[in-house]
């Protein structure tokens, strides 16, 4: 299975239109729920931090102060697995 230059291994079936990409060192998000909160964890389980989506349902995480590795983004509906390579 080829994987997405996000490394984004799954999407949402919770009817909503995800969309995913990733410039330089930030993760970009479209389609989410207006004013949802996703959280980021570590592989490990630890909280790393918490977003919150604008009202057009997009959001930008910076990922520079990320290590390489996967990594758990959570929102109350979905749970999407991401890597930073």
């Amino acid at each position: 299975e080829s994987m997405p230059s996000s490394g984004i291994k799954s999407l949402s079936s919770d009817g909503t239109n995800w969309a995913f990409s990733q410039s330089g060192d930030v993760l970009s998000i479209s389609g989410a729920e207006p004013y949802a909160k996703i959280q980021l964890y570590s592989a490990g389980g630890m909280l790393i931090s918490t977003h919150a989506v604008d009202g057009n349902g997009t959001l930008n995480i910076p990922l520079n102060q990320l290590d390489h590795g996967v990594y758990i983004l959570k929102t109350t509906s979905t749970t999407f697995k991401i890597m930073k390579r």
